[in-house]
């Protein structure tokens, strides 16, 4: 963010001052008395002359003579004012004649001041350093105001960021609050399942071997396996809900482990298995570096951060024949990090820089008729706190048409035994 200190631009020092007129004396002798006072000259015996001279560099000051062939000088003192590049520059017009009149077509058509002839060193001297001054005034206002604008830009846009923020802390609040509550009822149900299925396997079948009796065992087998997976998908919610609602790190201390990045991602992906579309109709490639990635976490919110990530990528590639997901790992000397890529059709440029913003998304509203995937914003904007909590980032890496990679990157943990650079890479499909 810029200063709010507006620096003082620096004063112009050796302005250029452009003379104009058509007889080589008064040139002269205006221009030695600029000259002497430090000043550097161009000169121009016409007006056409004088009009190019400018539009190739323009000069801190114009005297120009009012009585001039072809072009005089209120012809050329309009076009100059005409010209936004140049309307700024002050002109002094350079007559003999003392009629009102033209004194004030000179100010109508853009003139700033007036010397008579024959010239008065004191007089040009005094003249142009006031309007040389005025204009390094106006300069500098100008200056001002485009800092100003820049700081007011940069404060606004900080504002706002901090309003959505707000906002997006007082919905998670809302939406933590009002979950908390359901799930406890249906952890509680499982439980009762549970209690039920120690009862029935405690019953005694007269015929265990009766056909009735095996395909009800069957069916029993599938109720308790699926149970199992409620039970620990509603423990995994739970879990979140607890870490959503720390206030702080601090508060979150006691649920920090020492945990394997490798072992924690593939836990997490054997129970991703449960989705059908995830385990029917996507591909699934593995590149898990060698030896361990030990990092210190909470568990469920990495847990979070990569389902996640793959929720995105399998909505990316919505109805897309060859949807494959590829996740890799690796580590550096300071870091270590996981990869969720997509071969989807990639991100668009122009939004990139606010796919992490609170309530930002490409897909549809959520309250949309669309029959694709729906989206809120709020994901990837939690992915990055949590992440940034850790001292860590999540970096982003897409070209349309070419699938988009999201790469979470964490501090490794010290000291680590096994340090393996990501380039030793298993491959495999599951």
């Amino acid at each position: 963010m810029q200063s709010n200190n507006l620096s003082q631009p620096e004063r112009k020092k050796n302005s250029l001052i452009l003379i104009v007129d058509d007889i080589p004396k008064n040139i002269q002798l205006l221009g030695n008395i600029l000259s002497n006072h430090g000043y550097n000259i161009a000169v121009a015996t016409n007006g056409k002359q004088a009009l190019t001279i400018i539009e190739k560099k323009l000069p801190d000051l114009v005297l120009l003579d009012v009585m001039m062939p072809e072009i005089d000088g209120f012809e050329v003192c309009q076009r100059i004012k005409d010209n936004p590049a140049s309307r700024e520059i002050p002109v002094i017009f350079l007559t003999a004649k003392h009629e009102v009149e033209d004194k004030i077509r000179g100010f109508e058509v853009g003139g700033s001041d007036y010397v008579t002839k024959p010239f008065e060193t004191a007089e040009v001297i005094a003249r142009v350093r006031t309007h040389l001054q005025l204009k390094n005034a106006l300069d500098t206002i100008h200056q001002y105001n485009q800092q100003l604008e820049r700081i007011v830009d940069e404060r606004t846009e900080a504002l706002i960021r901090a309003e959505r923020h707000a906002a997006f802390s007082m919905l998670i609040q809302g939406i933590v609050h009002n979950l908390r509550n359901p799930l406890n009822a249906i952890s509680g149900s499982i439980q009762l399942i549970e209690m039920e299925r120690n009862r029935v396997n405690k019953l005694q079948i007269p015929d265990p071997e009766n056909d009735e009796w095996k395909k009800a065992q069957k069916s029993f087998a599938s109720i308790w396996h699926y149970t199992e997976m409620a039970e620990t998908g509603t423990g995994k919610l739970i879990q979140m809900i607890n870490s959503l609602m720390a206030k702080s790190r601090a508060d979150k201390s006691d649920n920090i482990e020492l945990v394997d990045l490798n072992q924690l991602l593939q836990r997490e992906i054997d129970f991703l298995l449960a989705d059908q579309h995830f385990r029917n109709h996507t591909k699934r490639v593995l590149e898990f570096c060698e030896g361990e990635l030990m990092v210190e976490v909470v568990s469920s919110e990495i847990s979070q951060v990569l389902q996640n990530l793959i929720r995105n990528a399998i909505d990316a590639m919505f109805e897309q024949p060859d949807a494959t997901i590829t996740i890799r790992t690796g580590n550096n000397a300071e870091e270590v990090w996981f990869m969720v890529q997509d071969n989807g059709p990639g991100i668009p440029e122009e939004v990139q820089a606010k796919i992490f913003d609170p309530f930002f998304t490409t897909k549809p509203k959520a309250d949309s008729d669309s029959k694709g995937p729906k989206g809120t914003g709020l994901g990837l904007h939690m992915c990055s706190e949590m992440i940034r909590a850790y001292n860590g980032r999540i970096d982003l890496e897409s070209k349309p048409g070419m699938g988009a990679a999201f790469r979470v990157v964490l501090p490794k943990n010290r000291p680590e035994k096994h340090e393996v650079e990501a380039d030793n890479s298993q491959i495999a499909l599951i």
